[in-house]
């Protein structure tokens, strides 16, 4: 019987293995093994049957589902551009996930896109929420038919003046300024409406919020409303209370707010989430348990050689506040927390 040498390698030793390197010509190799996933979803989801209903390129070869399947192909392996479609069509692997789908070139893929319209962008999205519907129905038994939508907008840049409807945005960024709805449970985009980089935050979420609340109502009997400031206007809340869901809005800070934060007899009581945000380093999914706001403030003094230290728990406190401008008085919630700022 011999004994196991105990002794350690040198940590300056490299022992390199050796491999064994074939060639074979059995089957294609590709880095976006992950697609198959979107393949898979595809073909559940009948999208090829669905999107030639669309008819906008009346091509014999070429149908709807593989132009717009192309770019959503391209967009997810990568592709910054039309052009970026040249290296789908070299990815055998990859094509043959969708069944050996044909890679248009990138300018007849060009010659498509010229061809949507406002009407074919509304059509494309009454079929996207067509496909949603069977989704809806699976994740309402999951949920428990109680579900959190999130109203949000984002801008987004583009270079060149010939961007149809594209302009400046309160961020002085020349793009677009696009109103999306997301499931918040889920993190799933459920509807977005096209805007121009100069429309104001809350530009048609009044038209948006009343047609999805209606899609959802067949599905859940509880739906609860998540947004910023920015959408914290009354044909938001009047939306809300007509279609009897709750609703969760930030508000700005004005005179009549401070008052009552500053009122000595507003009791301010421990947060029960500070466990939660001892650690403000983790990223949790829900929202809710990450302050972004503070990570970003942080992030920006940064840059200056700052810094911010969280000194004290996580405190709240609640009031009722009549909106004078609305003449209607709501629930504010409020939350704070001292921190000092050093170099």
């Amino acid at each position: 019987m011999t004994e196991k040498s105990t002794k350690s390698k040198p940590k300056n030793q490299v022992n390199i293995p050796l491999f064994k390197i074939e060639q074979s010509n059995k089957s294609d190799f590709t880095a976006n093994s992950g697609m198959f996933l979107m393949a898979e979803l595809i073909k559940k989801l009948e999208v090829v049957e669905k999107l030639a209903k669309l008819k906008i390129f009346d091509r014999k070869k070429i149908g709807e589902a593989v132009h717009i399947l192309t770019l959503v192909i391209n967009q997810h392996t990568g592709g910054d551009a039309i052009l970026d479609t040249q290296y789908v069509e070299k990815d055998g692997a990859l094509r043959t996930l969708f069944g050996d789908i044909h890679i248009p070139a990138p300018h007849t893929s060009g010659d498509f896109l010229e061809r949507f319209t406002e009407e074919s962008v509304e059509r494309l999205r009454e079929i996207l929420h067509q496909m949603q519907q069977k989704q809806l129905k699976k994740l309402s038994k999951r949920l428990d038919r109680k579900i959190i939508i999130s109203l949000d907008s984002s801008i987004y840049e583009v270079y060149g003046n010939c961007k149809e409807n594209a302009s400046n945005s309160y961020k002085n960024l020349f793009g677009y300024h696009p109103l999306l709805l997301h499931i918040h449970n889920t993190g799933e985009l459920l509807d977005i409406i096209f805007r121009t980089g100069s429309a104001f935050t809350s530009t048609d979420a009044e038209k948006m919020l009343r047609y999805n609340i209606q899609r959802l109502k067949s599905w859940f009997d509880e739906i609860i409303l998540l947004a910023d400031a920015g959408f914290f206007e009354k044909s938001v809340i009047d939306v809300c209370e007509e279609c009897g869901i709750n609703f969760i809005i930030t508000s700005e800070t004005n005179a009549p707010i401070r008052r009552n934060l500053t009122n000595q007899d507003l009791v301010w009581a421990v947060s029960k989430n500070n466990k939660k945000q001892e650690d403000s380093t983790i990223k949790h999914r829900d929202s809710h348990t990450f302050n972004y706001r503070l990570e970003s403030l942080k992030n920006s003094l940064k840059k200056r050689n700052k810094h911010l230290k969280i000194r004290g728990l996580l405190e709240v406190a609640e009031f009722e506040h009549t909106v004078s401008a609305w003449g209607k008085k709501y629930r504010f919630v409020y939350k704070r927390q001292h921190i000092i700022m050093f170099k």
